[in-house]
């Protein structure tokens, strides 16, 4: 199998040499599982590829990493089965000395003990170690995590695994961090599915629902990650339905994967149901079965506009043992006017240099040709928000992270808070926008409702759901008049949209924006004249921080009332003028509710849309430099993969709007 992926791979080579466009080239396969040992070969001789999704996450690498180290906390009060242990401990991403492992696997077996009794004990007293401190802290976080996932909602423990763990970190270090975030993220996006069904839903739980799936293979599809590649495209035959290329390869086309196959995606069947299936039955299905193999074979024949070149091997290397296969029957049904052989002695003479190939490490570019098909289309469609804006601003990496890579994030209390007040405001004004009198209970109902769509155990929806009613309670005796008058009322859109539909705020005729804002005011029906309010749910800000006259203030709140002026004046279906515009602080634990209001001026408006055309240019040049203003980086989630051993000082050059401060690392 060695030559025949050897073969496609200096036949590939030989097409992209004689300037074929390498989107014109496929590898098309059965499975996905057919697709490692191609890719591996295709790395092996500097052949830029793109994989398309469709992948069972559950079977690939980074997948089976986490649920390994899930299986270890499950089980890590029963001292039980070092192997696992073992082979957690040798993943990369705890970055935990090799040898260091190998001597405390002679240290347990010497003394009879198994790793978790040693580990739990005292490691220091293992002789020789390199970093003895670090294993003693990996099993004290081993034995915290198996603590918190019985009393922590499940999505959150998990996430707090990711990231404690290095898990994520390492991730987003690796060459094809972006593919791999698309696998975490379709594995997380099932979880959460869980999560949300079973609001108790346990380690247990999970790790017996992943049995169940496996052993009756049941899938978890990755997301297809829209990419417009330009690499030689490998994919499996059903994901290539509708793709045309002018020259495909089809490997691996033996009985058992290409006609004959077994079904392995049925449920499994107890044998007393077994007896009584008819066989006549069965064999009809078998016939229909075939045809439709025959068909798939045809539609991979049909993708290929010049030639197709169809390999198989004599044997096939599985974990255990070489597998002798023949060719497909299909072969044999294609006309032999329309096939030429191709003489291979001249490969299978190659053997030596096949395998000094396969013994030589991979390197890898920093940033793909993937990545970058990956990025820039991830920016066809992208449309720039406030919050957008200000996280390019703060870290340039960040905004790549969250609004381009999507990186897992769990809603943090806070979050889930904010969005439920938000949600008890739109309902009481939208009571008062009617004309009619609110009293404090529908609103606070409105809360509680809010918060039951989220994933919380019931001790953290109690917390959230006291706090919040305090917020609003207060925040509504602040402003009692305004939910109790019956007269006319200024209110005249509430979380209004920008951006969508015929709505389409454009700078300079190309810059999309959008936004969603919480509250329009009409101050001046003649003149059309109207005031932005925005909900802000966290601590409230003085006048002077908001506005940037203090030493450690970022400006975030005012650019972004700023940004909705500017797009509200942008949208020409929007036939308003902002006048005003006010931050609401609904209040927050010891802070009382406060309104600020502002106008903003021309010059401010010119000043933005020039630090707006900055920032575009630099996100479509693909600029996601680290920001070095290091003092907003204690508490950005991401501190512990961009600094996992120190922050650095801060250099204090990351000024107001502009992009100075941006440094390449």
């Amino acid at each position: 199998s060695h030559t025949e992926n050897h073969f496609i791979a200096t036949k590939i080579k030989e097409l992209l040499d004689n300037k074929t466009p390498p989107n014109e080239i496929a590898v098309i396969y059965r499975n996905n599982s057919d697709s490692t040992d191609i890719a591996d070969m295709l790395s092996r001789l500097d052949i830029e590829y793109s994989l398309v999704g469709g992948e069972n996450v559950l079977e690939s690498g980074i997948i089976i990493r986490l649920l390994h180290l899930l299986r270890v906390i499950h089980k890590v009060r029963s001292v039980e089965e070092d192997l696992d242990m073992f082979t957690l401990l040798n993943y990369e991403f705890l970055e935990i000395d090799p040898l260091d492992i190998l001597k405390l696997s002679r240290y347990a077996s010497s003394h009879k003990q198994n790793f978790f009794e040693v580990l739990q004990h005292d490691p220091l007293l293992i002789p020789d170690l390199k970093n003895s401190q670090a294993l003693k802290d990996f099993f004290n976080k081993l034995v915290f995590w198996n603590e918190i996932s019985s009393n922590t909602t499940f999505v959150d423990f998990l996430q707090q695994v990711i990231e404690e763990s290095n898990f994520l970190n390492w991730v987003l270090k690796q060459p094809d961090s972006f593919e791999l975030l698309n696998k975490l993220n379709s594995f997380m996006s099932e979880v959460k599915r869980l999560n949300y069904s079973n609001k108790s839903l346990t380690l247990t739980e999970l790790l017996s629902y992943i049995d169940l799936m496996a052993k009756n293979n049941i899938r978890i599809s990755e997301s297809t990650l829209e990419i417009d590649s330009k690499s030689v495209k490998l994919t499996t035959a059903h994901k290539s339905k509708g793709l045309e290329f002018k020259y495909v390869f089809v490997p691996k086309f033996v009985d058992k994967k290409w006609g004959n196959t077994v079904n392995r995606d049925l449920l499994k069947l107890p044998p007393e149901i077994l007896e009584t299936v008819n066989m006549d039955e069965l064999s009809n299905r078998k016939k229909h079965e075939e045809e439709d193999e025959r068909r798939l074979f045809y539609v991979v024949l049909t993708r290929a506009k010049e030639k197709i070149y169809i390999t198989s091997s004599k044997n096939y290397q599985t974990e255990s043992y070489q597998k002798i296969t023949v060719p497909s029957m299909f072969i044999h049904e294609i006309s032999e006017k329309m096939v030429s052989n191709i003489q291979i002695s001249d490969y299978e003479k190659s053997v030596s240099e096949i395998l000094k190939k396969l013994i030589v490490h991979v390197k890898r570019n920093n940033l793909s040709s993937d990545e970058k098909d990956f990025l820039s289309n991830s920016l066809k469609n992208f449309k720039l928000s406030a919050s957008s804006l200000n996280s390019y601003l703060d870290c340039a990496y960040k905004f790549k992270l969250e609004y381009l890579f999507k990186t897992p994030e769990q809603r943090s209390r806070s979050l889930i808070m904010g969005t439920a007040v938000h949600k008890a405001l739109e309902f009481a004004y939208g009571e008062v926008k009617e004309q009619r009198n609110i009293d404090i209970e529908p609103i606070l109902q409105s809360y509680t409702k809010c918060l039951q769509g989220e994933i919380l155990n019931q001790k953290e929806f109690d917390e959230v759901e006291k706090e919040g009613h305090s917020v609003l309670k207060i925040y509504y005796q602040k402003y009692f008049d305004e939910f109790n008058k019956q007269n006319e009322n200024s209110i005249l859109f509430l979380e209004k949209f920008f951006g969508w539909g015929f709505s389409k705020p454009l700078l300079d005729g190309n810059i999309h924006l959008q936004g969603k804002i919480d509250k329009i005011e009409l101050l001046n029906a003649k003149n059309r004249e109207i005031q932005i309010v925005d909900y802000k749910t966290g601590r409230p800000k003085s006048r002077n921080e908001i506005l940037g006259n203090t030493k450690y203030a970022d400006m975030n709140q005012f650019r972004q009332l700023m940004f909705y002026k500017l797009m509200v004046d942008l949208d020409k279906s929007f036939n308003f003028t902002v006048s005003q515009v006010a931050l609401d602080y609904t209040g927050h634990r010891n802070s009382k509710p406060k309104r600020e209001v502002f106008e903003i001026t021309k010059e401010d408006i010119e000043n933005l849309s020039k630090t707006i055309r900055e920032v575009t240019k630099s996100i479509k040049d693909l600029k996601f430099e680290r920001t070095n203003n290091y003092s907003i980086c204690n508490n950005c989630k991401f501190r512990f993969h961009c600094w996992p051993d120190k922050i650095p000082i801060s250099n204090n050059m990351q000024l107001g709007l502009g992009l100075e401060a941006k440094t390449d690392f």
